[in-house]
Parts: C-alpha cells; sequence; structure tokens
C-alpha cells in the first residue's frame, strides 16, 4: 500500500517585506525543565543574504503577507541541551524550539483544518510511504531537494537518505526516556538517494505513530562537535550552539541570551509551500523571552504586547473573559498525568495498600480545583483523556470500577486488613516535581490521604533531579508523580512492560505482559479494541499506577494571527510555520 500527500514544490519566490511586529507569548508546559546547559550569549554566524522582489501594490483579501515578529514568553529559559538527540523527554520547550529549525520524517498532527484530537503522524521530510511485507517492511521516499541551512559547514547541502539513517539510529542510542517508541526498528536501509527502508521486528500497527516523535529530528552529522562537551553524554558527538544548530526548518537559529530569550529568523530556502503556492514560512522573526511570572504573560497578552497565552491552570475562562476577541483552541493532554507506586520495593507490592490508596482519593476534588478544562474520572486504566476512544465506563469495568470510587471508610477497612491503622498509620515517601504542582496537586493528595489515616511524606524535588529519578523510575521514593507521552495507545501500554525506560513503578506482570505484546500485532481494529479493552480491566484491578485528571492544552492566540492552529505534542514549528500577521 503507497501512502502520499501533495508534493511541496521548491519554488524560488522570495519574501515579501512586511514591517509587522507582533509579540507573542505562552506559558511553559508543566513538563519542562527548569536547568539550563547553555551559555550566558550564544550568537550564531549571519545567514546568506537573499534578494527580495518588489511588493504588489494591494495584496489581495486573506492573501498571507510575509514579515513580521512572533515573540512568545514563557516561565523560563528552555534550554537544556541544543541536540535534541540528547534531550530528555519531558522537555517541552527544548523540544519546542527544536521544531523551529528542524524537521522529521514524519510529524505530529499539524494544521488549522486538524483537530487538537488528532493523533497519527503526518509527512513531513516524507513525500510518500509503502508498507509491505506484512507490516514488517516501512519504505520512506524524501522530498527531493531539500536543503539543510545554509550555514557552515553544511553549506546549505541537500539532505538524502544517509542523513536520515545516521539521525535515528543516533536517537536510538541517546538518552531520551522515549527512545523505546522507535525500538521496533531492526535495520535501517538506504537503496538511494532519497528512499529510506525501515526493517521492523514484528508487524506493529502503531509505527506509523512512532516515526512523528517529536525529537527524531534529522540532523547533518557535520555540524556536531566531536568528542561531546556535556561529559555525562553517551554519545559519540554533539549539537552545540551556535554552529551546531543546523537543520532544514522553517527557522534558523540566530542567537540566545541565557534566561533572557532565543531568537530565530527566516529561512528563505525553506522547502515547503503552502496550498496557494506561497513559499513557507510567512513570519520573518520567532522569539522566546522570560516572563517567570504567570500573571505578568497574561496581563501582557491581553494588553497586546503578545500574541498567544497559555492560560494556568484553572484560569481559561478568565483569561477569554479578559480578551472576548481572542481565538481559542483545546487539545487532549499528549502526556496525562499519573501517580505511580514502586512495585521494586515491597511496600507496595500488597495490593490492598494500593487500592486503599486510589479509594481515599476523591477524584472530582481534583476537576473541582482544576476548575473547567479538565479531563473527566479515570477509572484507572489505560488514559482515555489522552485517547477519547478508549473511555470506559464503571460498568464496563465491572467489579474492579470499586476501586477507583472515592470510599475514605473502605480505604480504613483496607488499611486495618493490611495491619494499618491510627497507632500504626501507612507512611511513605510521595514525590513531586517542583514544577507541576498546579496539575499534581501535592497538597490536595496529602490532605485526602490524612484523612483515611494515611502519612504520605511529600518531597518536592527540582525539576531536573525529577527527570533523573522519578521521570524514569530511580531514586529514593515510594510512590511520585510521572508522565507518559504519546501519539497511540500503545505507547501508554509499553511502559508498563520490563525494562521499558517509562515503567516507573516497575510493573512486571507476565499476564498483562502477554496481552500488551498481543495487542500491537492485531491488524482488525475492532479485534484490537476489544483486546485493549481486556488490558484496560484487568490495569483497573491491579492498580499498578492512577492516571488521575488532568487540564486541557488551551492556548489564546490574537486576531491578528491568521493561518495557526495550536496542537499539543510539540509541533510548534509545523503549526506557525503556515502562520501569518494581519495588519488591518
Amino acid at each position: 500500500m503507497i501512502h502520499s500527500i501533495r508534493k511541496f514544490g521548491f519554488i524560488g519566490m522570495a519574501m515579501l517585506m512586511s514591517m509587522l511586529v507582533l509579540a507573542v507569548a505562552c506559558s511553559s508546559g508543566d513538563d519542562d525543565s527548569s536547568s539550563s546547559a547553555a551559555s550566558s550569549s550564544t550568537t550564531a554566524a549571519a545567514p546568506a543574504a537573499t534578494t527580495a522582489p518588489a511588493a504588489p501594490a494591494e495584496p489581495a483579501a486573506n492573501q498571507p503577507i510575509y514579515g513580521g515578529t512572533v515573540k512568545f514568553a514563557q516561565q523560563r529559559d528552555n534550554r537544556v541541551s541544543w541536540d535534541p538527540h540528547a534531550t530528555r523527554g519531558g522537555q517541552s520547550l527544548a523540544q519546542n524550539t527544536g521544531s523551529w529549525w528542524h524537521n522529521g520524517l514524519m510529524s505530529r498532527a499539524y494544521g488549522v483544518d486538524v483537530g487538537g484530537g488528532v493523533s497519527e503522524s503526518f509527512p513531513d521530510l516524507a513525500e510518500k510511504w509503502e508498507v509491505s511485507n506484512g507490516g514488517l517492511t516501512y519504505t520512506f521516499t524524501l522530498h527531493k531537494g531539500v536543503k539543510f541551512h545554509d550555514k557552515a559547514p553544511v553549506n546549505g547541502r541537500e539532505v538524502t537518505s544517509e542523513d536520515v539513517k545516521w539521525s535515528y539510529e543516533r536517537f536510538l542510542k541517546g538518552p531520551d526516556s522515549d527512545t523505546w517508541q522507535l525500538g521496533d526498528i531492526s535495520s535501517i536501509d538506504t537503496p538511494d538517494k532519497y528512499t529510506v527502508v525501515m526493517h521492523l521486528k514484528e508487524p506493529v500497527v502503531s509505527f506509523l505513530h512512532h516515526v512523528g516523535e517529536p525529537l527524531a529530528y534529522i540532523l547533518p552529522k557535520e555540524a556536531a562537535s566531536s568528542p561531546p562537551k556535556t561529559p555525562t553524554l553517551t554519545l559519540a558527538e554533539e549539537f552545540i550552539a551556535p554552529d551546531g544548530i543546523v537543520g532544514t526548518g522553517p527557522w534558523m537559529f540566530e542567537s540566545h541570551e541565557k534566561d533572557k530569550k532565543v531568537v530565530a529568523v527566516r529561512n528563505p530556502n525553506y522547502f515547503k509551500q503552502d496550498e496557494l503556492g506561497n513559499q513557507l514560512p510567512f513570519i520573518e522573526r520567532m522569539e522566546y523571552v522570560v516572563i517567570p511570572d504567570a500573571s505578568a504573560r497574561l496581563a501582557a497578552f491581553t494588553a497586546g504586547e503578545v500574541a498567544t497565552a497559555s492560560p494556568a491552570s484553572g484560569s481559561t475562562q478568565e483569561a477569554m473573559d479578559q480578551n472576548p476577541n481572542a481565538n481559542v483552541s483545546q487539545d487532549q493532554p499528549t502526556s496525562p498525568p499519573q501517580y505511580a507506586f514502586r512495585l521494586d520495593r515491597d511496600l507496595f507490592k500488597d495490593i490492598r495498600l494500593r487500592r486503599a490508596i486510589t479509594m481515599a482519593i476523591d477524584q472530582q476534588a481534583y476537576i473541582d480545583q482544576l476548575r473547567g478544562s479538565t479531563s473527566a474520572h479515570t477509572w484507572g486504566s489505560a488514559p482515555a483523556t489522552a485517547f477519547p476512544e478508549y473511555d470506559i465506563t464503571a460498568k464496563e469495568l465491572g467489579a474492579a470500577a470499586k476501586w477507583w470510587q472515592y470510599d475514605p471508610q473502605a480505604s480504613r477497612d483496607l488499611l486495618a486488613e493490611a495491619g494499618y491503622g491510627p497507632n500504626n498509620p501507612l507512611t511513605f515517601d510521595f514525590q513531586f516535581s517542583s514544577c507541576c504542582k498546579s496539575s499534581y496537586l501535592p497538597d490536595l493528595v496529602e490532605s485526602m490521604l490524612s484523612d483515611v489515616g494515611i502519612k504520605a511524606n511529600i518531597k518536592i524535588v527540582d525539576h531536573s533531579v525529577h527527570l533523573k529519578t522519578s521521570n524514569v523510575g530511580k531514586g529514593d521514593y515510594d510512590m511520585a508523580h510521572a508522565r507518559v507521552k504519546g501519539a497511540e495507545i500503545d505507547d501508554f501500554l509499553l511502559t508498563l512492560m520490563p525494562g521499558n525506560k517509562k515503567n516507573v513503578s516497575h510493573v512486571d506482570d507476565p499476564i498483562l505482559n502477554k496481552m500488551v505484546l498481543a495487542q500491537r500485532v492485531i491488524q482488525d481494529p475492532i479485534e484490537r479494541f476489544n483486546a485493549v479493552r481486556e488490558i484496560q480491566r484487568h490495569l483497573a484491578d491491579k492498580v499498578y499506577v492512577f492516571y488521575i485528571p488532568d487540564r486541557f492544552g488551551d492556548l489564546l492566540w490574537q486576531p491578528e494571527i491568521k493561518g495557526f492552529r495550536n496542537h499539543m505534542g510539540n509541533t510548534e514549528g509545523r503549526d506557525w510555520e503556515r502562520a501569518w500577521i494581519d495588519p488591518s
């Protein structure tokens, strides 16, 4: 079966420089890292000069206009690593700016007509693909003539299949905790300059979703520094700012001032065009600036100083009331939050304690505190917060539903059965990241557990510590919060398998293992859905993890911004490459 899209032309249309400047702000996501390994200031060499043609006298109505500056405000500096293959999962701001100057073989969903709940991959550097050999072979055909940025040492050379092969193989060697999403690749062949053939270990139905992994960008090997400068990096080389940030993306890295801003400028040789034949992108300059206070970021948006705002938890309606003309998008969360029990420690091997905790937690209290833009009761199974098609009811769960209903007395009874009570309270360490209090609500969960006689010692750690410990199931704690991102239900089920980097609960259930592996290769959609349903019932009964209600990804943007629609999943560059600023 061959899949293709409209071929992007490689036109030489130069940009119309319209002197528009519009600032854009958004707050950082809950899962971003606050640390920065970048130097205090870095500035890239100037890009090659281009010549702009004479502007037409009058642009047509709704005709995109070239030029302008888009400015994003964020809570903290987004630089942890400039190297996308060296960036750990959970560093969303670094992933977003990486999409400004890089492309992948495929991409997460994007486009103004594509809803926020769409999770499958869209073509990026790939023009078409073919699935053969019973789902074991994926053959991708690249767009011809795509060039890396015209910066030394790459100097605008063409992208080839060898770049794709090298980049994917390097990514799979990197430290990202989500590299397992591409672990089904057994080998990669490059029969010619524009063809990439990926061979799989087994015919996994979710593979095409995984090819769009946001950090698996295609990089030019010669732009890397070797050996790496980061002592802990296990890769043989490292892409370092400013000279190492070379990609194929719509904007080129220009400068970075630590804790102040990141700046990118338009790539005049970008390979894509819109449906009208206009070369992309339209916006000339992209900037991230640091505004630590959330209320200050929203105030800047309301004052018209910035063009986007990501309201803090529970404040979306207030932001909309203050900005009635703003555009609004709301997306299902792509990385549902969970409380993870450490099953590699003796304490939570007792299923009675896990069930007692879930019954002590009132999910409606989370929904009330998050206010408005939130998911529903989770029922403890595979996260319908990210995949509403797998939403499940108490009736469908059957007997396991009782573990997920708020019942403080039943919780106390289970604790007593396990030997705990007022004179011997269940006590354990519960670790949270400093970044994410507004989503995980540690004070709320501590209070609810206390009501049934459980003493949870809340440990708040810096987010950089969380990424190396509780985010990957390591460290000294008994229970912790975590997030797992994914584009397909298989992503979440795999995190419950032994050896998976994101198996933060250290689940090792032979029955579950067999069911998860079986659903991966079921080709019939209805049969696979039913197989996942059985897994959901099993998970709800065993209580290995507790998916809690989550807030949706809400974004507001000013009415001057056209051709834009936000999507969760770190596809910022793809979302903005068709956007333009209307001066009228």
